[in-house]
């Protein structure tokens, strides 16, 4: 028998285990003296000698939204003398995030602002600062939850690569607090709330390279890794960089330990794009789970730009399960001959929102991107649209040889609870229609199905999910 698909559905639903291997994080409290974690005086002053680019990123849940109209700064990194800073970023009254980079000793203040109200107390955000020097391309870029927020394509850097300063008055190092050496009681500017994953790179990454590390922990052995400070010690005032720059921190002035594992609201392992032998385009994405989700919208442009992009799916709910969770939607409004950008919306329950991508694909008449349409050499289940569903679902599929075709749906315990099909059909692509019920026409519950199909020797399922 050919058998497509292992109908063990206990097989089929797997369970994911939490992004974080540690539930650690710092908590640094509005306690006096005011509490953060120390790394050194002008330790990544040294370290990012050279680079063509730095990036930061972190997680981080404030208690709340700091009083000081100087704002709370989140991280700090020193260049040299009192006033001048590598890298860092604040977190004002509204809301909103700076970021202050500079080059070497001379620079202008680099100041990079987002919008107000992208950080709110009590809840968890991923941040991530990449700051490029390359002559073409420098740029301060400040990304929220894997989004765009701030951008300065015009920073006044003296240099192309990172210059050490010399030796001489310098900045400490520190998470939570700015605190120059100099004069450690003048300007403190505490941050008061939650710190995990803290990262520094030698280098300028991508939004792609973020977003695919940001919801799991690092080796600590990755190329150009200089920084790694998971936060997961428990005990003790350490905590350890597990990247090979070594450079420990220490909790000060009774910075304690406190349950972490940030709350990533979908965990995405697959995001792809391929044109279809109806000259259509399909969009697939895999979760391995979901919290708090309320669904997917796709975006599409012609061009790299998701500020112009438009909205072409309706809102494909989410599942909200710790299993792995497929999704799929074809755009059918597409030309031939023409390039298309997608981008993947997640949407929360609570409002907030983040996208995934770009993946691009061309849409090519009688060239190698598509063939035109053929004869079926399989006979298999197709496209399932919506999936999940809540009124009615299509379900396509394909027939290699003329014979009787089943279609049957199944709970999740394995008891059949639908015949949507038993008939005699031709060579070709055909398709049916499911609108939830049961064989007595009551509809059925909310939750996983599974779509048989048999004809002949020929098996294949898929699994649907019924959201009314």
């Amino acid at each position: 028998m050919k058998l497509r698909s292992l109908f063990l559905i206990l097989l089929l639903v797997g369970v994911v285990s939490s992004c974080f291997a540690a539930n650690k994080a710092v908590l640094l409290s509005s306690a006096t003296p005011a509490q953060y974690v120390s790394i050194g005086d002008n330790v990544y002053n040294q370290l990012f000698s050279g680079a063509s680019g730095i990036t930061f990123e972190g997680w981080i849940k404030p208690a709340a939204l700091p009083t000081d109209v100087n704002g709370a700064r989140i991280f700090h990194f020193g260049l040299s003398g009192i006033g001048t800073t590598a890298l860092a970023m604040e977190l004002f009254t509204d809301g909103h995030l700076n970021v202050y980079a500079r080059s070497q000793v001379g620079d202008a203040s680099n100041a990079t602002s987002t919008a107000a109200g992208v950080i709110t107390a009590g809840t968890w955000y991923h941040i991530a600062v990449v700051v490029d020097y390359a002559s073409v391309s420098k740029s301060i870029r400040v990304y929220v939850n894997g989004i765009e927020r701030a951008t300065n394509t015009t920073p006044t850097f003296g240099s192309n690569t990172y210059v050490t300063a010399s030796p001489g008055p310098t900045h400490a190092d520190n998470f939570g607090i700015y605190l120059p050496v100099t004069d450690p009681v003048a300007d403190i500017r505490p941050y008061e709330g939650i710190m995990e994953e803290f990262r520094v790179w030698k280098y300028a990454r991508s939004l792609t390279e973020i977003e695919a590390d940001m919801n799991k922990e690092l080796l600590g052995n990755e190329s150009n890794l200089i920084g790694y400070w998971k936060f997961n010690d428990g005990t003790g005032t350490t905590a350890t960089d597990s990247s090979p720059s070594g450079k420990n921190g220490t909790l000060t002035n009774g910075a304690s330990w406190t349950d972490g594992n940030p709350t990533v609201p979908i965990q995405l392992s697959s995001f792809t794009v391929t044109p279809t032998s109806e000259y259509f385009v399909q969009l697939h994405w895999v979760t391995q789970s979901e919290t708090d989700v309320s669904g997917y919208y796709v975006f599409r442009n012609t061009i790299n730009d998701i500020g112009t992009a438009i909205v072409v799916s309706p809102l494909v709910p989410a599942t909200n399960t710790s299993s792995e969770t497929e999704y799929s939607y074809i755009d059918e409004e597409v030309a031939i001959n023409t390039t298309y950008y997608y981008w993947l919306q997640n949407v929360d329950l609570d409002g907030n929102f983040v996208f995934h991508g770009p993946v691009n694909v061309t849409v090519v008449h009688g060239g190698q991107t598509v063939d035109p349409p053929v004869i079926p050499t399989e006979t298999l289940l197709k496209r399932i649209y919506p999936n999940p569903f809540n009124n009615t679902t299509d379900i396509c599929f394909e027939m290699d040889k003329a014979g009787k075709v089943t279609m049957e749906i199944y709970n999740i315990k394995g008891a059949k609870v639908r015949t949507l099909l038993s008939e005699t059909n031709g060579v070709g692509a055909w398709r049916t229609r499911w609108d939830g019920s049961n064989d007595i026409g009551r509809t059925c519950s909310n939750g996983i199905y599974y779509i048989k199909m048999t004809s002949g020797t020929v098996t294949d399922i898929r699994k649907i999910v019924l959201v009314k």
